[in-house]
């Protein structure tokens, strides 16, 4: 349907040129034929005027003077207008209307001054008709129908004169008459042919000129608009034409690059595939291209064809370049961020374990050893959760940086996330006690590289790792056995005490597992409700009362029983449940101190509840303890918090200023574990602490080493300086209680007292220890 209607629009374009051209021929001949009827009225003139009265004469011209006289006025509001842009239908009728006129003015003489006794008039009478009909069969046979109407107009009236006024040569005349008339249609018609082929001649020759100007337009435009660049070059690799594209692609002026000989380039990688054009092929080329003229390296594609003349001959080639070195680096920096870490730029999960599985392959089949290190940095996540995420990654890049620089070249460091990164030193020694002694001097060298503090912005900050180490032989079932192995030794090094080197032993996968099922317990345990919060009795030793109590977490599990409380507080870390843990022990603890004052009426001055880094790093730390206390209906004063120093040197300056909130809402703080941190003196007097809490490691000793005595004797100076209370831990023996009674210690806590007490046992028990007033 496409293709019919514009094979119509074509027709109706060519038909119309046709008609126009037409018209344009028959305006073009109407001066030479206004000119030839006024010269031939004029011999009419002369013919008649001895012939015929001259009235009939002058009739006869003047009325033929007259119609060449309209004709030639129309004729100037034609030209005028342009013929070829007036309404053809309008022009037509006005031009035929002319026609007309001329004609009946013509067959005047023919009816009113016909010398009908001049035989010889008669002669030259026709013989001006005939010239009339053959000017008119090379003026007007452009349009056949116009020609016929014409010539017929002016050949009737004289075969009619002859026929009804029939004279002695009468007959002869009407035959010359038809045989004229024939003759001059089929000349006419003949004539018409020739000159509609012109017109269509010259219609298809216009046409195809129309379409190779566009076409070359367009070719021009396509060429120097091109977004690629483009050459034609010769048989003698000789560049002859080139567009701005390319001379941009380049680098290189336009003029420079035309007339270039290629054979002259230094860089002649793309010779071969612009060579392939003079045997008739395609050439490409895709790679690095070093340009002659403006010295430089960029990455392009170059795609060539050959260039055939008239006869089939190849000529040269055309070849069409695109620079695709952004492109490159694009496709070079996917492929780097797929393979390595975007934070460090060391090899990540992936390429490591495409290293360790050549590693594993190459030690199976050459018989030598290869080590993998797992590294985790100790207290990474205090840092980075105190000190905000810009310091956290800052120290990732520097440890990595530290450990590039350590290792051998054809050592791997990779990161795994988060704060882990794995070494892989793929051949050691052919024997497993030299490589185990290689593999602990290079874990040495680690950590005395990370052993420096790092100068991070304004921070300095000191950190250490664990390691696992695993040696493999590879007789290991896969590179995911390797690097669990490793892992789990890492882990066995964190749990003996951090910055410490462990080595894989096949007892740890038991190990590992236990922590695992101990983490997914936990997780279900939180869900179900399923832990227990004890209390133990705070004493007076000077009122000799239970005036207080500590909260804190057991968890008797089903199958392994009693499980350490450290080892909770770990396993919520590893899985990410200490929030939601921590916030359930504070709930739950001032539910039951509720119930001991309300329900069991048991006169209790406070409830101490331990927090953990974790909790009190939270952005809504206070507005959630606040909330909680209200919800408990619990005054304010009677909560104490216990933080440990291990808080105070992550985030010294958040933490005091969340304590303080929460100080002058009224809730106390109790500092846990005194002496045994990192902490100094001098947090004391910054602190908006209520009371200090002496370890149970001071305490043990305190009968038999003068040393323990001093400082505990110390701690209860300083504490009465800055008006704090002093409750000391771990007291089991009279004697102790004694010792500190003579220190004048306020407070103590301990077995001696009473163990940990379930709340239901707590009011009771103490209520009868109150009683009995040791």
């Amino acid at each position: 349907m496409i293709i019919q209607k514009t094979d119509l629009a074509r027709n109706r374009e060519e038909e119309d040129y046709v008609r126009r051209a037409q018209q344009k021929y028959l305006m073009d001949n109407t001066p030479a034929s206004l000119l030839a009827n006024a010269l031939l009225a004029l011999l009419l003139f002369l013919i008649l005027k001895d012939a015929v009265p001259l009235k009939q004469v002058i009739i006869s011209t003047g009325s033929i003077w007259t119609v060449i006289v309209f004709r030639a006025v129309l004729f100037f509001i034609f030209h005028k207008n342009g013929p070829l842009f007036t309404d053809s239908r309008k022009w037509k009728a006005t031009y035929m209307a002319g026609l007309i006129f001329t004609a009946a003015a013509w067959s005047t003489p023919i009816w009113i001054a016909y010398p009908v006794d001049f035989p010889i008039s008669q002669i030259y009478l026709l013989l001006l008709l005939a010239g009339m009909t053959s000017g008119a069969v090379l003026s007007l046979s452009s349009n056949y129908g116009i020609m016929l109407f014409y010539t017929q107009g002016l050949l009737l009236p004289l075969f009619l004169r002859n026929l009804f006024f029939f004279q002695p040569h009468s007959a002869s005349l009407l035959i010359l008459v038809v045989l004229y008339d024939l003759f001059i249609c089929l000349t006419s018609w003949n004539l018409h042919k020739r000159i509609i082929k012109n017109i269509d001649l010259e219609y298809n020759h216009r046409t195809a000129l129309k379409k190779l100007n566009l076409s070359e337009q367009r070719f021009s435009q396509i060429f120097h608009e091109a977004p690629s660049g483009i050459f034609y070059y010769n048989r003698n690799l000789v560049l002859e034409e080139a567009n701005d594209r390319l001379a941009e692609i380049l680098k290189t002026p336009l003029e420079e690059l035309k007339g270039l000989n290629m054979n002259q380039i230094q860089d002649k990688r793309i010779i071969p595939a612009i060579k392939k054009a003079f045997q008739g092929k395609a050439g490409y080329y895709e790679g690095e291209y070093h340009t002659s003229l403006s010295d430089q390296t960029i990455d392009v594609t170059l795609q060539t064809s050959p260039i055939e003349d008239s006869k089939g001959n190849i000529t040269g080639g055309v070849a069409i370049v695109q620079d695709i070195t952004e492109k490159t680096r694009i496709q070079k920096e996917i492929h780097h961020q797929a393979y390595h870490d975007i934070l460090t730029g060391l090899p990540n999960r992936q390429l490591l374990m495409d290293r360790l599985s050549q590693a594993l392959k190459s030690a199976k089949r050459h018989t030598h050893q290869g080590v993998l290190m797992y590294l985790d940095l100790d207290k990474f996540k205090l840092i980075n959760d105190s000190m905000g995420h810009q310091v956290g990654d800052q120290l990732l890049r520097e440890v990595a940086s530290r450990l590039s620089v350590t290792l051998r070249q054809e050592d791997t460091v990779a990161r795994m996330g988060g704060d882990e990164f794995v070494v892989l030193l793929p051949e050691v020694s052919m024997d497993k006690e030299a490589s185990v002694i290689y593999s602990g001097i290079v874990a040495e060298k680690i950590h005395q590289a990370l052993s420096d503090p790092f100068q991070l912005n304004d921070h300095k900050v000191n950190t250490s790792t664990s390691i696992g180490v695993n040696v493999f032989t590879g007789d290991e079932a896969s590179p995911d056995e390797i690097l669990k192995h490793a892992d789990t030794a890492m882990y066995h090094a964190k749990e003996q005490g951090r910055s410490r080197t462990s080595f894989f032993q096949a007892e740890m996968d038991a190990i590992l597992q236990d922590q695992m099922s101990l983490e997914n317990d936990l997780t279900l345990a939180l869900k179900e409700e399923s832990l227990d919060i004890y209390i133990q009795p705070i004493v007076s030793i000077d009122r000799k009362r239970v005036c207080g109590a500590e909260a804190l977490l057991r968890w008797f599990h089903p199958e392994k029983g009693y499980i350490n409380p450290e080892k909770i507080i770990h396993a919520a870390e590893k899985t990410g449940q200490i929030i939601p843990l921590g916030k359930w022990i504070m709930k739950r603890s001032l539910q039951i101190y509720r119930d001991l004052i309300t329900k069991d009426s048991f006169e209790l001055d406070y409830i101490s509840i331990n927090i953990s880094i974790r909790q009190i790093l939270q952005q809504d730390f206070v507005a959630e303890t606040l909330k909680l206390i209200r919800e408990s209906g619990i005054a304010m004063d009677r909560i104490v918090l216990e933080i440990t120093e291990s808080i105070l040197i992550t985030d010294f300056d958040n933490t005091v200023q969340k304590m303080r909130e929460l100080r002058s809402r009224g809730v106390q703080f109790a500092l846990d574990d005194f002496g045994t941190g990192y902490s100094s003196l001098s947090y004391l007097k910054k602190l908006p602490l209520d009371k200090l809490k002496i370890d149970r490691s001071f305490t043990e000793n305190i009968l038999t080493d003068s040393n323990d005595y001093a400082l505990v004797e110390t701690i209860m100076s300083i504490a009465d300086h800055f008006d704090l209370q002093v409750i000391t831990e771990g007291v089991e023996e009279m004697e102790q209680v004694e010792a500190l009674e003579s220190m004048n210690c306020p407070f103590y806590q301990g077995y001696y007292c009473s163990k940990p007490l379930k709340p239901g046992e707590f009011a009771g028990f103490s209520k009868e220890f109150n009683r009995k007033a040791y």
